[in-house]
Protein backbone atom coordinates (compact mmCIF):
# COMPACT_ATOMS: atom_id res chain seq x y z
CA UNK A 1 0.00 0.00 0.00
CA UNK A 2 1.12 3.22 -0.81
CA UNK A 3 3.13 4.51 2.10
CA UNK A 4 1.54 8.64 1.67
CA UNK A 5 -2.13 6.84 1.94
CA UNK A 6 -1.05 4.90 5.52
CA UNK A 7 0.26 8.61 6.25
CA UNK A 8 -2.56 10.25 6.31
CA UNK A 9 -4.40 7.80 7.43
CA UNK A 10 -2.76 7.87 10.94
CA UNK A 11 -2.78 11.58 10.77
CA UNK A 12 -6.31 11.40 12.05
CA UNK A 13 -6.96 11.01 15.53
CA UNK A 14 -9.97 9.07 15.60
CA UNK A 15 -12.39 6.71 13.43
CA UNK A 16 -14.75 10.30 13.68
CA UNK A 17 -11.89 11.85 12.16
CA UNK A 18 -12.19 9.93 9.27
CA UNK A 19 -15.72 9.66 8.98
CA UNK A 20 -15.72 13.15 9.17
CA UNK A 21 -13.32 13.96 6.23
CA UNK A 22 -14.73 11.17 4.06
CA UNK A 23 -18.21 13.23 4.07
CA UNK A 24 -16.80 16.37 3.63
CA UNK A 25 -14.91 14.55 0.13
CA UNK A 26 -18.42 13.08 -0.64
CA UNK A 27 -20.32 16.24 -0.50
CA UNK A 28 -17.50 17.82 -2.41
CA UNK A 29 -18.02 14.74 -5.02
CA UNK A 30 -22.07 15.42 -4.81
CA UNK A 31 -21.40 19.21 -5.61
CA UNK A 32 -19.26 18.87 -8.72
CA UNK A 33 -21.45 15.89 -9.68
CA UNK A 34 -24.67 17.55 -9.67
CA UNK A 35 -24.82 21.00 -8.57
CA UNK A 36 -22.21 23.19 -10.08
CA UNK A 37 -18.72 22.03 -11.53
CA UNK A 38 -15.97 25.09 -12.89
CA UNK A 39 -14.68 25.09 -16.65
CA UNK A 40 -11.80 26.34 -18.14
CA UNK A 41 -12.60 27.43 -21.16
CA UNK A 42 -9.93 26.74 -24.17
CA UNK A 43 -10.06 27.31 -27.72
CA UNK A 44 -11.40 29.99 -30.31
CA UNK A 45 -14.67 28.62 -30.79
CA UNK A 46 -16.84 31.50 -28.49
CA UNK A 47 -15.23 34.46 -29.40
CA UNK A 48 -16.23 37.23 -28.98
CA UNK A 49 -18.66 36.25 -25.98
CA UNK A 50 -15.03 34.84 -24.19
CA UNK A 51 -11.56 35.13 -24.73
CA UNK A 52 -9.81 32.30 -26.96
CA UNK A 53 -7.94 30.45 -23.52
CA UNK A 54 -7.91 31.27 -19.61
CA UNK A 55 -11.70 32.57 -19.00
CA UNK A 56 -12.51 30.15 -16.29
CA UNK A 57 -16.88 30.01 -15.43
CA UNK A 58 -19.42 28.02 -13.43
CA UNK A 59 -21.31 25.60 -14.57
CA UNK A 60 -25.01 25.37 -13.24
CA UNK A 61 -25.62 21.69 -13.33
CA UNK A 62 -29.00 21.99 -11.03
CA UNK A 63 -31.44 24.27 -12.74
CA UNK A 64 -31.55 23.01 -16.17
CA UNK A 65 -33.27 19.61 -14.18
CA UNK A 66 -36.19 21.68 -13.10
CA UNK A 67 -36.44 24.47 -15.76
CA UNK A 68 -35.04 23.42 -20.04
CA UNK A 69 -32.19 24.55 -21.66
CA UNK A 70 -33.77 27.46 -24.64
CA UNK A 71 -32.56 28.52 -27.54
CA UNK A 72 -29.15 30.74 -27.33
CA UNK A 73 -27.99 29.69 -24.23
CA UNK A 74 -24.53 29.12 -23.78
CA UNK A 75 -23.78 25.64 -22.75
CA UNK A 76 -20.86 22.90 -22.56
CA UNK A 77 -21.57 19.43 -23.66
CA UNK A 78 -19.08 16.42 -23.93
CA UNK A 79 -18.20 15.77 -27.60
CA UNK A 80 -20.35 12.67 -29.28
CA UNK A 81 -16.66 12.14 -30.62
CA UNK A 82 -14.94 11.70 -27.85
CA UNK A 83 -16.75 11.35 -24.23
CA UNK A 84 -13.55 12.68 -22.38
CA UNK A 85 -13.35 16.19 -24.57
CA UNK A 86 -15.48 19.13 -23.04
CA UNK A 87 -16.91 21.33 -25.19
CA UNK A 88 -18.58 25.13 -25.05
CA UNK A 89 -21.30 25.88 -27.31
CA UNK A 90 -24.51 27.79 -27.92
CA UNK A 91 -27.74 26.31 -28.39
CA UNK A 92 -28.74 27.87 -31.75
CA UNK A 93 -32.12 25.35 -32.55
CA UNK A 94 -34.18 22.95 -30.45
CA UNK A 95 -35.23 19.68 -30.98
CA UNK A 96 -38.10 19.31 -33.29
CA UNK A 97 -37.07 22.93 -35.11
CA UNK A 98 -36.43 22.77 -38.67
CA UNK A 99 -34.44 25.39 -40.38
CA UNK A 100 -32.23 25.52 -43.49
CA UNK A 101 -28.77 24.71 -43.09
CA UNK A 102 -26.18 27.13 -45.73
CA UNK A 103 -26.71 24.85 -48.32
CA UNK A 104 -30.47 25.00 -48.47
CA UNK A 105 -30.94 21.73 -47.06
CA UNK A 106 -34.01 21.36 -44.44
CA UNK A 107 -33.16 19.67 -40.86
CA UNK A 108 -34.99 18.75 -38.85
CA UNK A 109 -34.07 18.53 -34.92
CA UNK A 110 -34.53 15.12 -33.47
CA UNK A 111 -36.29 14.83 -30.37
CA UNK A 112 -34.20 14.82 -27.09
CA UNK A 113 -31.43 16.48 -29.41
CA UNK A 114 -30.21 20.28 -29.89
CA UNK A 115 -28.37 22.44 -32.43
CA UNK A 116 -25.06 23.57 -31.32
CA UNK A 117 -22.61 25.84 -32.70
CA UNK A 118 -19.58 28.46 -31.56
CA UNK A 119 -19.96 32.03 -32.17
CA UNK A 120 -16.30 32.31 -34.15
CA UNK A 121 -18.66 30.58 -36.83
CA UNK A 122 -15.08 30.30 -39.02
CA UNK A 123 -13.26 28.13 -35.93
CA UNK A 124 -15.86 26.05 -34.23
CA UNK A 125 -16.05 22.25 -34.69
CA UNK A 126 -20.28 21.91 -33.50
CA UNK A 127 -23.79 20.48 -35.16
CA UNK A 128 -23.02 21.84 -38.75
CA UNK A 129 -20.20 19.05 -38.67
CA UNK A 130 -21.29 17.22 -35.93
CA UNK A 131 -25.11 17.36 -36.61
CA UNK A 132 -27.52 17.24 -33.85
CA UNK A 133 -26.22 16.89 -30.38
CA UNK A 134 -28.00 14.53 -28.04
CA UNK A 135 -29.56 16.37 -24.81
CA UNK A 136 -27.56 13.57 -22.34
CA UNK A 137 -24.34 15.32 -23.62
CA UNK A 138 -24.94 18.30 -21.67
CA UNK A 139 -22.79 18.82 -18.61
CA UNK A 140 -24.74 22.44 -17.62
CA UNK A 141 -25.41 25.79 -18.57
CA UNK A 142 -22.81 28.80 -18.39
CA UNK A 143 -24.18 30.82 -15.24
CA UNK A 144 -20.94 32.56 -13.70
CA UNK A 145 -17.84 34.54 -14.78
CA UNK A 146 -14.99 33.44 -12.58
CA UNK A 147 -11.67 34.59 -13.91
CA UNK A 148 -10.21 36.81 -15.52
CA UNK A 149 -11.07 39.28 -12.33
CA UNK A 150 -12.63 42.14 -14.74
CA UNK A 151 -15.00 39.75 -15.89
CA UNK A 152 -16.61 38.27 -12.88
CA UNK A 153 -20.25 38.43 -12.31
CA UNK A 154 -23.18 36.76 -13.44
CA UNK A 155 -22.83 35.12 -16.84
CA UNK A 156 -26.26 36.71 -18.70
CA UNK A 157 -27.22 34.77 -21.81
CA UNK A 158 -27.75 36.75 -24.43
CA UNK A 159 -30.91 37.57 -27.27
CA UNK A 160 -30.07 36.52 -30.54
CA UNK A 161 -30.26 40.21 -31.67
CA UNK A 162 -27.00 40.93 -28.90
CA UNK A 163 -25.26 37.53 -30.75
CA UNK A 164 -25.27 39.15 -34.07
CA UNK A 165 -24.52 42.07 -33.67
CA UNK A 166 -21.23 41.05 -31.02
CA UNK A 167 -20.49 38.83 -34.11
CA UNK A 168 -20.87 41.73 -37.07
CA UNK A 169 -18.51 43.75 -34.99
CA UNK A 170 -15.84 41.22 -34.30
CA UNK A 171 -15.52 41.09 -37.90
CA UNK A 172 -14.73 44.37 -38.75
Amino acid sequence: MNNNFIKIFKSFKSTYDIYIHLRFIMWIVIFNEYILDFYLLEGESMVPTFKPYGEIVILNKITPKFIDYKKNDVICILSPCDNTVKMCKRIIHDENESFLNKNGTLITVPKNHIWVEGDNKSNSLDSRQLGPISKHLIIGRVSFRVWPLRNFGLFRQKTEECIINDIKQSNL
